[in-house]
C-alpha cells in the first residue's frame, strides 16, 4: 500500500496520540497526551522526530519515532538515529507501510548527520525481527538488562 509519510504537526497530533496508545498501551492515555503536547510545544528532548504513515483515503495508519542518541549497542559511530518505535495499524499491516517509515527515518537520519541508524525489539518479536532484517539491519546482538530497586 503506497501511503504518504508526513512529520507530525499540531493537526496530527491527535492521530499520533492514538497510534502512540495502540503501540505502548502500558501508558496511560495522560502520560501519552502530555509527552505529544511536550513535543508539539517543542518542550520535549525526545522524540526528535516523528512521522506518520496517511493511506490515500485520508487515515493515519503507522508511525515512527526516532531520536538520537549518544550510543546504540552494536554502532561504530556515536550519536546514531535510533528508531524508538515503530507502528502499522495491524489492518494495513504486511503491505510494506514500515519499511516506508523506516526509509523515511534514515533519510531524516542523513538530514541530521548521522551516518547508522539503530533500533530494538524484544526477542519473541518475530515480526519485528523480520521488518529490520529486510530492511537491512543486522543483529548486533542480545542485551540482558538488570535493575535493582534503590531503598
Amino acid at each position: 500500500m503506497n501511503v504518504k509519510i508526513e512529520a507530525v504537526s499540531s493537526s496530527t497530533s491527535v492521530d499520533w496520540h492514538r497510534l502512540r496508545c495502540a503501540l505502548w498501551p502500558d501508558h496511560g492515555v495522560d502520560e501519552h497526551r502530555q509527552e505529544v503536547a511536550a513535543f508539539i510545544e517543542s518542550r520535549a528532548k525526545e522524540p526528535a522526530a516523528v512521522f506518520l504513515a496517511r493511506s490515500y483515503e485520508g487515515d493515519f495508519v503507522g508511525l515512527i519515532e526516532l531520536s538520537i542518541r549518544a550510543y546504540a549497542a552494536g554502532c561504530d559511530q556515536a550519536n546514531p538515529a535510533y528508531v524508538e518505535g515503530v507502528y502499522v495499524a495491524p489492518t494495513d499491516r504486511r503491505q510494506g507501510i514500515a519499511r516506508q517509515l523506516l526509509k523515511a527515518a534514515e533519510d531524516w537520519a542523513r538530514e541530521n548527520g548521522c551516518s547508522e541508524i539503530a533500533s530494538d525489539s524484544l526477542p519473541d518479536n518475530s515480526p519485528s525481527a523480520k521488518l529490520h532484517t529486510a530492511s537491512g539491519f543486522r543483529d548486533a546482538g542480545l542485551i540482558q538488562c538488570w535493575i535493582k530497586p534503590l531503598k
